[in-house]
This record gives structure tokens, sequence and C-alpha cells, in this order.
């Protein structure tokens, strides 16, 4: 059993880029990427708006395939627990330190724009081994 992740996202500003916020200080970001954060194995992630985020929803978060080196560290696909509010397991055991998935968060700004994408990473931090 590993441990509840929340990030919560906002919109930077005035601008169409978006920020990851950790609520729980269990695991952090990569210090090389703002848009990774690092997860151990049997986590559960869980995606929400932040308070006065600025944005109007969260949309979806999906697996991608954008690296090559990619892996998926997801047990189950994350989907959609409450409104703008998603969830997903990581894989136990470990699939090793290091291997990482990328997914896509789709967010809309106003209730009347198009949907605009993120692609950040999961990185695993430990292994079982």
């Amino acid at each position: 059993m590993g441990y509840e992740v929340i990030i919560e996202i906002k919109r930077k500003g005035e601008t169409d880029e978006i920020e990851l916020i950790l609520v729980k200080d269990i695991t952090y970001f990569d210090e090389d990427d703002e848009y990774s954060t690092k997860v151990g194995p049997g986590d559960t992630v869980k995606w929400q708006l932040a308070e006065n985020s600025g944005l109007h929803s969260l949309e979806n978060i999906e697996k991608t395939d954008k690296r090559e080196e990619s892996v998926d560290v997801f047990d189950n696909d994350p989907h959609e627990v409450d409104n703008s509010v998603f969830a997903a397991t990581i894989k136990s055991p470990s699939l090793g330190i290091g291997k990482f998935s990328t997914y896509a968060i789709e967010f809309k700004i106003t209730s009347d724009s198009k949907t605009l994408k993120l692609d950040p990473k999961l990185i695993m931090k430990v292994s079982d081994q």
C-alpha cells in the first residue's frame, strides 16, 4: 500500500500555462523538470484543480507514449472520480528507479475555450528490490 499523492493544477497568471502543486509532501517534483512528479509503488495519484485555480475545468488525464523510453507505471488508467478530480494507482512492485510514464493533463481556461494540454511525467522514485 502506497501513499496518496495529490497534484493540484493551477493557471500561471493570465497565461495558457499551468503549474502543478503537490498538496501532500509525501513525494516531490523532479528538480530538473517542473512537470515531473516522483511516485512510489502502490501510490494513489489524484489530480484536481487548486482553489482559485483560474481554470474552468480539468477535462481529462490520459496515458501517452510521448517518449520512446516511457513505460506504463499505472496499475489502472487515470479516471474521473469526482467533478474535475481524476485518480490512478501506480503499479506495485516497482518497475525500477527512474522508470517513467508520460501522460496528458487536458484542461479548459473558460467554459467556451478550447481544451489545452500539458504533457508531464511520473517517475518511479523507489524500487521494491
